[in-house]
């Protein structure tokens, strides 16, 4: 019968725990980020003519997925602002580098 060690458990407690902490700490600082935007939203269309009348009376409605699950694409765009505009430019840049090569390797002079 094999036993885990104690370090080895000790560890994984410790990991999932840190884990556990950071998860929440990101979910507690995008709620709160969530919540000011909404609430500058919310005192700006109370002074504008409102075309929507539920997303006056009720603006979590709108942003109900981004205000409650970290992982949505505000998430991205506030720690992660370089990736969707990495992930779109490097496919271009690989193309534009391999069609520089083939056309120095192929032309004729």
């Amino acid at each position: 019968m094999v036993h885990a060690s104690p370090f080895l458990s000790f560890s994984i407690f410790f990991s999932g725990f840190f884990f556990f902490l950071i998860l929440s700490g990101l979910l507690v600082v995008s709620f709160f980020l969530r919540t000011y935007y909404l609430r500058f939203h919310v005192s700006w269309t109370s002074f504008s003519c409102s075309l929507d009348f539920f997303s006056s009376l009720f603006p979590f409605s709108l942003d109900l997925f981004s205000s409650l699950f970290i992982f949505s694409l505000d998430f991205f765009s506030y720690f992660f602002p370089f990736s969707l505009d990495f992930f779109s430019f490097y496919p271009i840049f690989c193309s534009s580098v391999y069609s520089l090569y083939l056309e120095s390797k192929y032309s004729f002079v």
